[in-house]
C-alpha cells in the first residue's frame, strides 16, 4: 500500500471516530426526490362508456305559427267515406222488388206490421251501410242512400228547412238539413194511419242532390204496411 492510500485510510478512520464520538449525530442528507405528478382520472369519453344511456332527443313539433299558419285559419278537412258497394244487377231481374222492414216508430204501428217499398232493382240496390243496416243505395248515383231513421237532434252547424207534403198517396213531413249552406241530407216521416209509422233518411251528393231526391221519392211513394206472414225474406 502506497503511502498516499494509507494516508486516506487513516484520514476516513479519523473522520469516522469524530462522528460517532459522544455528542456528534450523523446526519445523513438524502437529496429530495422528485415528486411525480399525480394521476389524473381518464375522463369518459361518452356516455356510452359509462354504461349509460344517452337521453333521447325529442324533436320539437312545428306550432301552427313557426310553419307560417295562423291558428284561426288552420283548418281540419273531413275525409268522406267511400260510396256503398253495390253488385251489379243479376240478368233477369223482376222489374219491381220489395223492400220490408220494421217501422221506426213501433209505438205508433201496429204490432207485427212492417214497411214495404217498392224499387227498381236496375236503379237501386239493398245493401248494407257502414252500420250494418240493410239500406238501398243507388246504383247511378254515388252517396244516394235511402236509410231507416228516426228524428233526432242536429249539431248547432246545421241549419233545417221543413214542410209538409204528399208524395204519392202518403203524406210526409220532410225536413232538409244543411251545413254551411250545402244540402246534406233529406228525412222524410209518415205512414199509414193506425197501420204503421216510420222515418226514412235520403243521404245526398253534393254533385247530384235533386236528381237523387227525384229518384228517390219514387221509391218512397210506395210505401206501405204489410203484416208479418207476408215479410220477405221471413225475418
Amino acid at each position: 500500500m502506497t503511502c498516499l492510500n494509507r494516508t486516506l485510510l487513516l484520514t476516513l478512520i479519523v473522520a469516522w471516530l469524530t462522528a460517532c464520538s459522544p455528542g456528534n449525530s450523523l446526519v445523513v442528507t438524502v437529496p429530495p426526490q422528485t415528486e411525480e405528478p399525480p394521476v389524473l382520472a381518464t375522463p369518459v369519453a361518452s356516455a356510452e362508456a359509462e354504461n349509460v344511456e344517452p337521453p333521447t332527443q325529442v324533436t320539437p313539433v312545428a306550432s301552427a305559427e313557426a310553419a307560417g299558419i295562423e291558428r284561426s285559419t288552420a283548418v281540419i278537412t273531413e275525409t268522406p267515406l267511400p260510396p256503398l258497394e253495390v253488385a251489379p244487377p243479376e240478368p233477369n231481374l223482376p222489374p219491381i222488388e220489395n223492400w220490408d222492414g220494421l217501422p221506426t216508430y213501433l209505438a205508433e204501428s201496429a204490432p207485427d206490421t212492417y214497411f214495404r217499398l217498392s224499387y227498381n232493382p236496375y236503379l237501386w240496390a239493398q245493401t248494407e251501410d257502414q252500420f250494418g243496416q240493410i239500406v238501398l243505395a243507388h246504383r247511378e248515383i254515388a252517396y244516394c242512400v235511402i236509410a231507416p231513421t228516426v228524428g233526432r237532434g242536429l249539431p248547432m252547424s246545421f241549419n233545417t228547412e221543413r214542410e209538409t207534403r204528399l208524395i204519392g198517396p202518403i203524406e210526409y213531413e220532410i225536413n232538409r238539413a244543411y251545413k254551411d249552406d250545402v244540402l246534406e241530407f233529406v228525412s222524410y216521416y209518415g205512414g199509414i194511419p193506425a197501420e204503421i209509422y216510420t222515418g226514412f233518411q235520403v243521404s245526398v251528393p253534393p254533385e247530384q242532390p235533386e236528381a237523387c231526391l227525384q229518384a228517390a221519392e219514387t221509391v218512397l211513394a210506395t210505401l206501405r204496411a204489410v203484416p208479418l206472414a207476408q215479410v220477405t225474406p221471413a225475418p
